[in-house]
């Protein structure tokens, strides 16, 4: 199975990690690439946060009046007058102090108003934030409850493997785990099982990354020479019976 070089980006382009220049390579190689795009799409659909959201444009007309408000409370002359100018227009023609007061609190009520329009953020409707949730908790279940299967057949087949006659099913296993994003998935249920405080999954993933992590990393020709410790690593763990109980659980 054809592995592709950028697979392993997707997440530090997804968090922002990337430089300029490797965000925009990588930008061009997701236009082209549907299994990177793939996988991108579906970290997307578990991210819980919303990184960002529009905000709506206020009134063109009501700026319009506030700018007028404005240019004729405190009109800007196009020469810049002397100190001396400055302190008479300040203290000797300009109007009364209740006067200067009035204005100004009548041009911060017109702020209040405009800023509330184009600065606030406009409220969510509450129903639409918790069919929003919901969607999300349970795209991250349908993520959790997948990886578990998949961890459970890659080890199913690891541990029943002989490494003298089944080298190139090994070899194929591993590009298998590369391919479906083993490692980046145990870091996400990682994160959903630490958002529901779920200790005993995270024990479970802790057993299990570091397996993953050993698998995933080794080099082909090292495949069948480290098979056995892996398989030691399977055995002493027990997490095959731990898997294959949560996901009973899940059936």
């Amino acid at each position: 199975m054809k592995q592709c070089p950028f697979q392993d980006r997707v997440i530090d382009y997804f968090f922002g990690e990337l430089s300029f220049s490797e965000k925009s390579e990588y930008n061009t190689h997701l236009s082209q690439c549907p299994v990177c795009a793939e996988n991108l799409k579906a970290i997307k659909l578990i991210s819980p946060k919303i990184k960002s959201r529009q905000r709506e444009q206020p009134d063109p007309e009501m700026l319009r009046r506030y700018e007028h408000a404005l240019k004729q409370s405190w009109p800007v002359s196009s020469q810049q007058p002397s100190i001396w100018k400055r302190l008479l227009q300040n203290f000797v023609f300009k109007p009364s102090l209740t006067i200067r007061l009035a204005e100004g609190v009548a041009l911060i009520i017109i702020g209040f108003f405009i800023g509330r329009l184009a600065v606030w953020q406009p409220s969510i409707n509450n129903q639409l934030e918790k069919e929003v949730e919901l969607s999300m908790i349970h795209a991250n279940e349908q993520l959790m409850e997948n990886f578990m299967q998949e961890a459970e057949i890659l080890l199913l087949d690891v541990a029943n493997l002989n490494p003298d006659e089944d080298e190139q099913i090994l070899s194929k296993l591993k590009q298998l785990a590369t391919y479906r994003n083993l490692k980046h998935k145990t870091m996400l249920c990682r994160h959903r099982a630490e958002q529901l405080g779920d200790d005993k999954l995270i024990s479970l993933l802790d057993e299990l990354e570091p397996i993953l992590l050993e698998f995933c990393n080794l080099e082909d020709e090292m495949l069948p020479e480290k098979l056995s410790e892996i398989q030691f690593m399977i055995r002493e763990s027990q997490l095959l019976n731990e898997i294959k109980y949560f996901n009973q659980q899940k059936i």
